[in-house]
């Protein structure tokens, strides 16, 4: 009986540890306790950053000064900073937030400061309350990073690589080159200070300054960035580069390329300018910054990455002549390119509303092919684009777009952020129609200009611009999982000249996946017309009647493919044959 027993209790574990890996395969890396968008104990309003950068030791030397203001009382301040090697921390000024002048107060007192593994902590010399700006700057090195900031020099393996060095943020490692308030929920003005040999270009955010000479053969080149972004989109990229100059309207659209390489750039970025036209046209509003860089660089971490007004690109974008018949840079460069409105104008307050940026930019890049080489490549593109989604939903776990169930922010940049969220925007510029959709994005895009944005932001800027209520399609689309599986048959009756089509939801529905409410256009060709009804899916099992002259030759569901679906239709012989 004691055997028996104790069989039976290692059976129950066994079954009950296959059930729960079961469920944490389906819901992926999104097992963590729900957290909130995080809070900040003060307002950080502008960042310095002065950097002077040592390839030979890949050492750099650097002081980040921040203007900041306190939600309520702070007895200290807290930065993320991470493997940063602290020298000093002073209180550099102080001023009244109730006056009207911009005058402050010099006080330049030294701070006791603690370093922690993953924050630098810095004790006030008094209390202070958001009736005070203050001025913090903190002095340290960054020593052969391992990650934020990148140095790339030549080795017995590349002894012909070119130096470069270049930085990369998204989504919390601008921790490791600055201390900060690591998070997109943050914004603030910045400009960089960049001190490199006199033969080095540097390129950053905003609009450039000066450039000095420095001592020691030297050069200081000085970026302002006048409009408020948030910390993760603050760039640095420093190295010997050429630049291939276009413009739009008054706009200076600049790409660099490491030089000898001119002759693919323009391969690479010679729509850009057409881009950009079309994008603020589409949306209603104009490219909102003073330039738009991209630059080139060597053993880049990604594709690209969206840093406001200058773009940072693999130089694996780069082709030449023959490699042009078989790749092209226009998916990545429209993709980056829109980010400048969603991502940089419009930032996500939380990862986990990821989408609003990666989505966004996806879909403007399937746009920009619908502009430029029509509806059916795009068509084609938005396939593909649903395929891959399917395969992570099938292979590998279902969510919910919107998800604060994530272990590590990287977490989020899936296929459920990029290409199933692109299809959301498809379905939902298909509910409304382009006219309202694009009244929609406008509106959207004034009323947060500059600011972050959750998604509840984008529903209320849909019912006040074209008064449509959306929470329906929100909530199956982006506070659900999955996607409708749908089973259709045809029946025609001779009799009443009916074509009765039954509409079947196949898939299993779940506290995450919904029975979805799909609006759908079914094509009825015969041999004298070609007509498409409207009908809207929103039970399980349902059968929709259409009169018709005779019997149709063909029946298409979602001719045109606005709807992330699985189908299965089936078809007659004679159907096919005709």
């Amino acid at each position: 009986m004691i055997a028996m027993r104790r069989a039976c209790f290692w059976l129950i574990t066994i079954l009950c540890l296959v059930v729960r890996a079961n469920s944490e395969e389906q819901r992926g890396p999104f097992t963590a306790a729900p957290h909130s968008v995080r809070d900040r104990a003060y307002d950080l309003r502008h960042v310095r950053i002065e950097l002077d950068i040592d390839w030979d030791h890949e050492v750099v030397q650097a002081k980040t000064t921040m203007r900041l203001t306190p939600f309520g009382k702070l007895e200290e301040l807290r930065f993320d900073a991470v493997e940063l090697n602290i020298d000093n921390v002073s209180l550099v000024s102080t001023r009244s937030m109730d006056e009207e002048t911009d005058a402050s107060t010099a006080i330049n007192h030294p701070l006791e400061f603690e370093s922690l593994p993953k924050s630098l902590v810095v004790r006030l010399d008094q209390p202070y309350d958001k009736t005070t700006e203050l001025t913090i700057e903190i002095d340290y090195r960054i020593e052969k990073p391992k990650r934020g900031f990148y140095f790339i020099n030549p080795d017995e393996n590349e002894p012909r690589q070119a130096r470069m060095a270049w930085t990369q943020s998204e989504p919390s490692d601008a921790r490791y080159w600055f201390p900060t308030f690591d998070s997109p929920n943050e914004r603030c003005t910045s400009e960089i200070i960049a001190t490199v040999p006199a033969s080095y270009f540097v390129l950053s955010n905003g609009v450039l300054r000066s450039s000095e000479t420095a001592e020691g053969d030297r050069k200081r080149w000085h970026w302002v960035q006048e409009k408020s972004h948030s910390p993760y989109l603050i760039s640095v990229v420093a190295g010997e580069f050429e630049p291939l100059e276009q413009t739009y309207k008054s706009i200076p659209i600049i790409s660099y390329v490491p030089k000898g390489r001119m002759e693919e750039a323009e391969r690479s970025f010679g729509q850009t300018a057409e881009m950009m036209e079309l994008f603020s046209e589409k949306i209603g509003y104009p490219y909102p910054w003073p330039k738009y860089a991209q630059i080139c660089v060597d053993e880049y971490i990604a594709g690209g990455m969206e840093h406001t007004s200058a773009t940072t690109l693999t130089t694996r974008t780069l082709h030449d002549a023959r490699a042009e018949l078989d790749v092209s840079s226009e998916g990545l460069v429209s993709h980056e390119l829109a980010h400048q409105w969603w991502g940089d104008l419009l930032t996500c307050k939380d990862w986990s509303e990821l989408w609003l940026n990666e989505s966004f930019a996806t879909y403007f890049a399937s746009l920009w092919k619908e502009h430029d080489e029509g509806w059916d490549e795009a068509t084609w593109t938005r396939y593909r684009e649903a395929e891959s989604y399917f395969d992570e939903d099938t292979k590998r776990y279902r969510r919910a777009i919107v998800n604060y169930r994530f272990k590590n922010p990287d977490d989020m940049f899936d296929r459920h952020s990029y290409p199933k969220g692109s299809r959301v925007l498809h379905m939902l510029r298909n509910e409304l129609g382009d006219e309202a959709f694009w009244a929609a994005l406008r509106h959207y895009a004034l009323r947060h200009e500059y600011g972050v944005v959750e998604t509840a932001d984008l529903r209320d800027a849909i019912e006040e611009a074209t008064g449509r209520g959306l929470n329906w399609f929100f909530d199956q689309w982006i506070h659900h999982g999955g996607h409708p599986e749908f089973e259709v048959h045809d029946r025609w009756d001779s009799d009443e000249q009916l074509l009765r089509l039954t509409v079947r939801q196949t898939q299993k529905v779940t506290d995450l996946t919904p029975l979805f409410r799909v609006p759908v256009a079914i094509e009825l060709v015969t041999p004298e017309e070609t007509v498409t009804r409207k009908i809207t899916i929103a039970k399980a099992d349902e059968t929709f009647s259409f009169t018709l002259p005779q019997r149709p030759r063909r029946v298409v569901f979602d001719p045109q493919d606005w709807i992330l679906k699985k189908l299965s239709f089936t078809k007659s012989k004679q159907e096919w044959i005709d």
